[in-house]
């Protein structure tokens, strides 16, 4: 007869835990995304861009308030993407140059409003002084020390820094 026997594992089992779905709103994420870790990423995602800088290139970089003693990263990294973009005209290139100006453009705007550390201008000021001697690979360990020490909050003008140093190595 049935039921008459032991009663089986499922019938003793609670039943499972139902999370309700996430709704299709705007931030909400399936719950597998959320094992994933995609949640998290996309939080300091959307927490990075709220503060975002507005994009500037490296010439339309406002630098009025750069000091006098400043001056020559301006003037140098002016002068080193102007050679280094006008090496190759493929349109991936341009594309990496222009990407390499809007880049630099952030770090000209955090120079003139005084938002970098002086440790920082003083990295900054020594990859230019080597720029501006052509010794790329003086300027390249400088943006190693960059990227090392100083990573977390100026990777953004960092990595233009290098793909510079490369093209301007490379031609490409």
């Amino acid at each position: 007869p049935v039921g008459s026997g032991p009663p089986s594992q499922a019938a003793t089992m609670p039943p499972p835990m139902v999370r309700p779905r996430a709704s299709n709103t705007p931030g909400s994420v399936p719950d597998s995304a959320e094992v994933a870790g995609v949640v998290k990423m996309k939080r300091n995602m959307a927490a990075s861009t709220s503060a975002k800088e507005p994009v500037v290139t490296l010439g339309d970089a406002d630098v009025s308030s750069v000091p006098q003693s400043q001056q020559a990263i301006v003037r140098t990294l002016r002068e080193v993407y102007a050679q280094v973009s006008a090496r190759n005209s493929s349109s991936v290139y341009k594309k990496k140059m222009e990407d390499v100006s809007k880049r630099l453009g952030r770090l000209l705007s955090r120079l003139n409003s005084g938002a970098l550390d002086d440790s920082v201008i003083e990295k900054v000021q020594a990859m230019c002084d080597a720029l501006a001697k052509e010794d790329l690979v003086a300027a390249s360990a400088v943006v190693t020390r960059l990227s090392r020490e100083n990573w977390d909050e100026h990777n953004h003008w960092i990595v233009a820094a290098k793909r510079l140093i490369e093209s301007a190595k490379t031609g490409r």
